[in-house]
């Protein structure tokens, strides 16, 4: 019971950035990788999502994309939520396929809130997704703007 309820809790990431990001200098970006195990046992909507927030981001934009990991066996759509305001859809993407949500816009207070929710479809070949989505990956870059 108690490892179940632990492999469903979704992990949310701290990310402290440098003292040079926050002076101005360029940064290369960030990269996060979440895997999120699905509660529901039908459907293709994951009633889990995705939590990461984000400290020490600087007064800046950035620009996000998100990818479908290679290792998906089945196309996957995306519901991005930024600070709770910023919502979008991605189209179905198939496994190694990525989007850009665009630019993020800068955070009230410092922190970026993100949460990603998916959609599965029935996969080919058809015994990979077999009408519900268990689980699934998601790739979030996010890339500084430049001034």
């Amino acid at each position: 019971m108690i490892a179940r309820t632990v492999g469903l809790i979704l992990i949310v990431i701290f990310l402290v950035f440098p003292a040079s990001l926050l002076a101005g200098e360029e940064t290369t970006g960030v990269i996060i990788d979440k895997l999120v195990v699905c509660e529901n046992e039908k459907g293709q909507k994951c009633a889990n999502r995705a939590k990461i927030q984000l400290c020490g981001m600087g007064k800046r934009q950035y620009l996000m994309r998100v990818t479908a990991p290679g290792g998906h066996c089945s196309q996957v759509k995306y519901d991005v939520s930024i600070n709770g305001r910023d919502r979008v859809e991605t189209p179905f993407l198939s496994p190694g396929s990525s989007y850009s949500i665009g630019k993020m816009g800068y955070p009230d207070s410092g922190v970026y809130q993100i949460e990603i929710g998916a959609t599965g479809r029935i996969g080919d070949p058809p015994d990979c997704n077999t009408g519900h989505l268990a689980r699934w990956r998601v790739r979030v870059d996010l890339t500084p703007v430049s001034r």
